[in-house]
């Protein structure tokens, strides 16, 4: 068995579209840990580091917010669809928050 946190996070293409978590153990209880912490402290701790399969590292940071604010956030998915909308939130410098010109609406 492996020590490396390994994860994989499948974001949704499209509304509805289901978003898959796979990973191996210590992944998933480095996940979960992230996930308590942000809860208790609001965010995540830093660099709660994990790597894909093929030996790329990255961070994944999970934040508590409330309802109402969840509603400034970008559209989470990677259709073509919703390029424009991440693209004027990373040009602005607000992302994952969508660029105060930018509030397309997901049909």
């Amino acid at each position: 068995m492996s020590d490396t946190p390994d994860l994989h996070i499948y974001a949704q293409r499209c509304p509805h579209d289901d978003l898959l978590v796979v990973g191996n153990r210590d992944g998933l209880r480095l996940l979960l840990a992230a996930t308590m912490d942000a809860l208790a402290r609001g965010t995540s701790k830093d660099n709660t580091a994990f790597v894909a399969h093929d030996g790329d590292g990255y961070d994944v940071i999970v934040r508590m917010e409330e309802d109402d604010a969840l509603l400034g956030y970008v559209h989470p998915y990677t259709a073509p669809e919703y390029e424009a909308e991440r693209d004027a939130a990373t040009h602005a410098g607000t992302w994952p928050k969508q660029a105060p010109e930018e509030r397309p609406s997901c049909s």
